[in-house]
């Protein structure tokens, strides 16, 4: 394993330039990440530097590189990026600790071995590259997670980025001694990490150890509530185990980018279809009801919003991600009621359309996950499939025109045809009813434009 890795690292382009560059500095380790990554098998994207001078080494290597660097997060002392491709160098403050001392302080066996870049010596103090052959995510130290709770979320990070990888008994049982404690981590660290475990391809086993493990709970307190919530047919099970299905069915599907045809399979994409699961059943607890007719949860789309905005507020999410999942949240019931009338309306179809904006597509799909994830036969799944490629085929083709219908009467022209001396509430409320009336499919021309503001006229003005 050693060897391999040390093949692996003269040959990497990125370090041969960089120890040609800094072959006169002393103390340069590469540590961390770069070291795991080609242990398991992976071309690393970001390396870790312990140094004497993080901020002179940083200056330097940047100016040669014709490249600006900066200061790597508010939480962090003294580490410098060099931002490069999708990753990144980064060079971080050895201090007066010897490599030994250094590595004693890190998370993970796995990430607590460094190489001297000039000699290539390796330092090894905690059997990290045993565990890499192993696969074994080891904490470094016994109180590492009491040091910084995050780590627990690292752990579960590398997990989703590394699924052959597991924790060891010791590492697990203080991860569940310790979950509570990031209850203090600042949500701008946690949302980091968070972000990272979501947007992952498949992170179905993470999320499922993170429930068992009270960490999900402590980083989402208010989910803990959908435990044990019946739920009358067609669903199979609790509101908890209902949405861990809709994120199984994700996880198996999502390289099947022709599933509806409707999606790139983005990191951002992935993360709010993610939250979006997770939260669109959130407040089924809080509505719901039993009567003789079964098991009810009246509206409860509108709290699941409200819980969806308050979780991702409080982990410093930034506004548009958090209207798209309160969006998806509040409308995931309506493709399956257009679905179930029978002589659905273009009109309503074009409403969706409308009031769902760019995530219409998520919507979609969030919808027939949750659909095909109940007890439904294979017939009604296939006809739930062709109504949401017939929606979004709609979309592809209308959606452009719902959001900027065109102008067909100006506002001089408006104020001629409705006998107006000066603009006024009258003609905004003229125009805005027009729009209306475009974006639902009922105006497509100036001549229907004119007709619809002569009859608001006669209907409405010619009567004040």
């Amino acid at each position: 394993m050693k060897r391999t890795i040390l093949s692996k690292i003269r040959q990497d382009k990125i370090l041969i330039l960089l120890r040609k560059l800094l072959k006169d500095f002393e103390d340069v380790y590469l540590v961390g990440g770069a070291i795991r990554d080609y242990g398991l098998g992976f071309e690393p994207k970001e390396y870790d530097f312990a140094v004497k001078e993080p901020r002179k080494i940083a200056a330097f290597v940047s100016q040669k590189f014709e490249m600006n660097y900066f200061k790597l997060g508010k939480n962090l002392d003294n580490v410098y990026r060099i931002p490069i491709g999708e990753g990144g160098i980064d060079f971080g403050a050895l201090g007066n600790q010897t490599i030994e001392e250094n590595l004693g302080k890190r998370d993970f066996t796995i990430d607590s071995i460094a190489i001297d870049l000039a000699s290539h010596k390796v330092y090894d103090p905690f059997g990290g590259f045993k565990d890499i052959k192993g696969r074994i995510i080891r904490i470094t130290g016994e109180e590492a997670f009491k040091n910084d709770p995050l780590r627990i979320l690292k752990g579960y990070r590398l997990k989703c980025a590394f699924s052959e990888l597991y924790f060891d008994r010791l590492t697990e049982k203080k991860i569940r001694e310790n979950a509570h404690l990031l209850e203090n981590v600042a949500p701008e660290r946690i949302k980091m990490e968070i972000s990272k475990i979501l947007s992952s391809k498949k992170c179905l086993d993470v999320i499922a150890e993170m429930s068992s493990n009270d960490v999900l709970f402590t980083v989402f307190p208010l989910l803990i509530k959908l435990k044990d919530v019946p739920q009358s047919f067609p669903h199979k099970s609790d509101v908890l185990s209902h949405t861990f299905d809709m994120l199984k069915f994700l996880d198996e599907n999502i390289d099947l980018t022709h599933i509806l045809s409707l999606w790139s399979n983005s990191s951002e994409n992935i993360m709010k279809m993610r939250f979006a699961i997770v939260f669109h059943d959130a407040g089924k607890k809080d509505t719901f009801s039993e009567d003789r007719s079964g098991i009810h949860f009246h509206k409860h789309e509108k709290i699941s919003a409200r819980i969806a905005q308050k979780s991702l507020s409080k982990l410093r999410y930034s506004n548009k991600i958090i209207k798209d999942v309160v969006s998806l949240c509040e409308l995931h019931m309506r493709p399956l009621l257009l679905f179930k009338e029978k002589k659905c309306s273009i009109t309503a179809k074009r409403r969706l359309i409308k009031e769902s904006g760019d995530n219409f597509p998520l919507l979609i799909l969030l919808s027939f996950i949750d659909f095909s994830t109940m007890k439904r036969d294979e017939k009604e799944i296939v006809e739930y499939h062709s109504f949401c490629e017939e929606m979004f085929s709609l979309y592809q083709e209308v959606a452009k025109e719902i959001k900027a219908p065109p102008k067909l009467v100006d506002g001089l022209e408006a104020m001629e045809i409705l006998q107006l001396k000066e603009k006024g509430p009258e003609l905004g409320n003229a125009l805005k009813l027009l729009r209306e009336q475009q974006i639902d499919g009922n105006i497509k021309n100036k001549e229907e434009a004119v007709a619809f503001l002569k009859k608001y006229r006669k209907n409405i003005l010619d009567k004040k």
